[in-house]
């Protein structure tokens, strides 16, 4: 979940006098289901073209801060929709994007990504000029060809009509987020821009820190297409095309198609050097007598230009990628003879030749026309999930567009007709997940993040409204999706990409923006609403859309250490996943704690709930906590007439360990009963936690994180480990009071080993290896206190370790050691495995402050 704060639900609003300080955004919207989403309540007197400077206080906006208008359109069912970029003393917030949706100047709804409010200390006067940023950025990139000092450049302006285009960067200077994450926005004054090579071919974004001139990301803006295999079939058949006549005969060149874009087809011949294009000519206009099939896709890939370009442009009043009738170039034969890759470069496209058949078949030519379209609208960051969003929008239109081209020879699968590499209708045929993060889903780095694989969620969504589906998911939960036909399903995803996504958008925005788009053109309770809601149930994001359903779907955490009789608040999310309002009606909420003997009971009023509305309920009573132990809470609501009740119920299985107060000792010498229940032991999905004997220090018993399998495993120097790989983490957590304390020391001992599987299938050198598959750290409150990591393969030896907790003196904390560990030691050739051994954990520190004069040291106790 994103943490930081976005328009929707901000809480927080600057006080600016007497209006301002009763200006709030709960006056005027209803709580928002989604954090990047509002919905304006109807009959107040706001108007939308006034709303963001007559209310700006309200919406978190201060006095250094500015949303302008960056595109204002009218959709064809009466809907505006106004897009603002976010500024901050006037610089550029980068993907800042917010849209503001109205009829008759009301606003309805609006979304969008604003990290606000903005840091104070925040800089936005660039220490480096933009020459020394420049030269950062090229020298960064080593020895290339620029698309500037090429004939590509002659072909911008003449194809623009315009002396003073050019592909030289222009860096521009932005606020952007340090690791385009998004989910912990990290701000820093940047300068952006764009820069494209031919030799070889590369289209990078970079960004250089405008106060130390080090480069921050570089973005590959390359979108490109991986293909295997062969086919053997004439992709189009027998086709019209528009060509350019002059002097040396014709050429594949249209000029403002109508009244728009230049359509040009080039033929690279088999180079990435593409000041080397040139023109495929024919003699009379009857492009027939091409010697080889290879040569015969160029013709291909310019029908298929022209007849995407109408496509877009008859369902969709778009004229060419960027609406404003921007060249249309294709170059064919590009790299060498057996080069399996297509890709869209920001400006252009280019394709291989495969084994003999061109990369130009109509579903792969739409994909890449595709990304043109995505670029120029939500422009969706190619990387992670994004990027998958971005792969996915160019797989539905280019399975769509081939639908409808012929749909005798279409098939869901990307690429069929030169080696099919990706199933929308099965992702899972080639390792590409149906459920959002489930099996397959991809978290490496490789890819951009996983943009090619993962983009199978969104793939399988559209296939569902599209066809329909019935039986049972991955997970066993029922399949009930009617399809809508591809006419109704590509109006919804294309107004989710071009009205609702922004830069920054993930899976659940798309899912939002989706549920949006289909209730503007059908209706909140259509039957095309309950197919797009169904299927994303069914690719594993949000709830099934049901009449009177009420579903909880969290039960809130809470602090597991504390003494007994502490009390914890219950606090329970419902949704509701009706497709109506639901406008009256009693729910029975209640949970039980039947280990101990806890419960309570209580009713809520149901008034005006709204599709898909979170209702946050907590109970009068809270939980006392006992001592210590295992226990189960269970938690159910009723509604009348509920349709779904499997959704109605809900547990927590918690173990609380004994508290350790003051200073303690913990070893495993006889496993007794206090080393046992002052533990909270949780073994991992891929790693196992033990008490074993012979394995602690002295040749006792001792504690040993050890590995499972590495199925999830993928090596990665740019992410930590405990956020790459979750399910090899295992953890002994345990609370201590030190309310007493002034001082506190942790000790404990620590060996660790690590197979050299990844090193030797990897080519990692031995201490990345070390770093990569055998981590130990220490954390208090969730906040690492520390980090271990073997020095040896195999001949580690046990140390002691020290670690300061003054921080925590005087206070309740809860202590854990979490080990990440993957190989496991039966499956190690080396019979090593990655293993982490801990023993003799205990607490040392002065207690009770004194009154006068210096601390005596005198005064360190160990209680054991």
């Amino acid at each position: 979940m994103k943490n930081f704060l976005f328009l929707g639900v901000l809480i927080f609003f600057f006080l600016s006098g007497e209006i301002q300080a009763q200006d709030k955004l709960s006056d005027f919207t209803y709580p928002s289901q989604n954090n990047s989403w509002i919905f304006f309540k109807k009959g107040k007197s706001i108007q939308a073209n006034t709303l963001y400077e007559e209310h700006k206080f309200a919406f978190g906006l201060n006095e250094e801060e500015e949303l302008k208008l960056i595109s204002s359109s009218t959709d064809e069912i009466g809907f505006r929709h106004d897009k603002y970029q976010l500024f901050h003393r006037g610089i550029e917030v980068e993907h800042a994007i917010w849209i503001n949706h109205s009829r008759a100047n009301y606003p309805i709804k609006a979304n969008g990504f604003l990290p606000l409010p903005l840091p104070m200390w925040l800089p936005t006067e660039a220490q480096i000029t933009e020459n020394k940023a420049l030269y950062n950025a090229l020298k960064s990139l080593g020895d290339l060809r620029y698309a500037w000092n090429t004939d590509l450049e002659g072909m911008l302006k003449e194809s623009h009509n315009d002396p003073e285009e050019s592909y030289f960067p222009d860096p521009q200077l932005v606020i952007t987020d340090t690791d385009f994450e998004f989910e912990e926005y990290e701000p820093v004054l940047a300068y952006k821009m764009e820069i494209l090579s031919l030799k070889p071919v590369q289209n990078t974004l970079i960004y250089v820190d405008a106060t130390t001139g080090e480069i921050l990301k570089k973005l590959d803006n390359l979108h490109t297409t991986n293909t295997t295999g062969t086919a053997s079939t004439a992709y189009s058949g027998e086709r019209e095309i528009v060509t350019d006549e002059f002097e040396g005969g014709f050429r594949l060149r249209e000029a403002f198609r109508r009244g728009g874009s230049n359509i040009w087809t080039l033929d690279a011949n088999n180079s990435t050097i593409l000041t080397d294009a040139s023109d495929f000519i024919d003699e009379d206009n009857i492009w027939d007598n091409f010697p080889e099939e290879v040569n015969r896709a160029a013709t291909d890939a310019h029908f298929l230009g022209q007849y995407t370009y109408d496509f877009f442009a008859d369902n969709f009043q778009l004229n060419g990628f960027d609406g404003e009738g921007g060249p249309i170039v294709s170059y064919m034969h590009y790299g060498a003879e057996n080069f399996f890759n297509a890709f869209f470069a920001g400006t252009f496209m280019a394709f291989g030749d495969g084994n003999g058949q061109p990369l130009s078949t109509p579903d792969i030519y739409a994909h890449e026309f595709a990304h043109g379209v995505t670029r120029n609208s939500a422009d969706l960051i190619y990387a992670n999930e994004s990027g998958a969003l971005n792969e996915s929008f160019s797989d539905i239109f280019g399975n769509t567009i081939e639908y409808f081209l012929d749909e005798n020879q279409f098939t869901w699968y990307v690429g069929e007709q030169v080696g099919r590499f990706r199933n929308m209708a099965n992702p899972h045929e080639f390792g590409d997940p149906k459920i959002y993060k489930g099996r397959f889903w991809f978290n490496g780095d490789s890819d951009g993040g996983g943009v090619h694989t993962n983009s199978g969620v969104q793939n399988y969504w559209y296939y569902l409204i599209v066809e329909g589906g019935q039986g049972f998911d991955d997970i066993g939960r029922p399949i009930n999706v009617k399809g809508i036909g591809f006419q109704k399903a590509m109006q919804i995803a294309y107004r989710n990409l071009t009205t609702y996504l922004t830069p920054t958008s993930n899976y659940e925005d798309a899912k939002n923006g989706s549920i949006q788009a289909v209730t503007d053109l059908f209706g909140e309770c259509s039957f095309e609403y309950k197919a797009v809601v169904n299927a994303w149930y069914t690719a594993g994001l949000g709830n099934a859309s049901q009449p009177n359903d009420i579903a909880i779907t969290d039960m809130e955490e809470f602090e597991i250490c504390g003494d007994e009789g502490d009390e914890r608040a219950i606090t329970l999310t419902l949704q509701y996943n009706g497709c109506d309002t639901l406008n009256d009606g009693i729910l029975n909420l209640s949970y039980s704690v039947p280990d101990l003997s806890q419960a309570d009971n209580q009713s809520l009023e149901l008034k005006e709930i709204l599709p898909s509305s979170i209702i946050t309920f907590t109970f009068d009573r809270g939980l006392e906590l006992p001592e210590s132990g295992e226990f189960t809470i269970n938690a159910g609501v009723i509604l009348a007439d509920d349709p779904e009740p499997i959704n109605n119920q809900i547990s927590r299985k918690l173990n609380k360990p004994k508290t350790l107060k003051g200073v303690e000792f913990i070893s495993f010498n006889s496993v007794d009963a206090r080393s046992k229940d002052s533990l909270r032991i949780e073994s991992g999905e891929q790693s196992l936690v033990k008490i074993l004997q012979g394995i602690g220090k002295e040749a006792s018993r001792g504690l040993v994180i050890e590995g499972g399998n590495r199925t999830s495993f993928f090596p990665s120097l740019d992410e930590d480990p405990f956020e790459l790989n979750p399910a090899h983490i295992s953890r002994i957590c345990m609370c201590v009071n030190a309310t007493s304390n002034l001082e506190l020391d942790l000790f404990f001992d620590r060996k660790q080993k690590f197979s050299t599987y990844y090193a030797d299938n990897f080519s990692l050198d031995l201490e990345t290896n070390a770093q990569l598959v055998n981590n130990l750290r220490v954390t208090a409150n969730g906040n690492e206190l520390a980090r271990f990591f073997p020095s040896a393969e195999n001949n580690d030896t046990f140390n002691t370790e020290i670690i300061k907790l003054d921080a925590y003196a005087g206070s309740q904390f809860e202590l854990c050691f979490e080990g990440m560990v993957h190989q496991n030691v039966g499956t190690d050739a080396s019979g090593v495995g990655d293993r982490i051994f801990l023993d003799n954990i205990r607490f040392d520190g002065l207690k009770n402050k004194p009154q006068n004069g210096p601390i005596d040291r005198s005064e360190l106790e160990i209680d054991y």
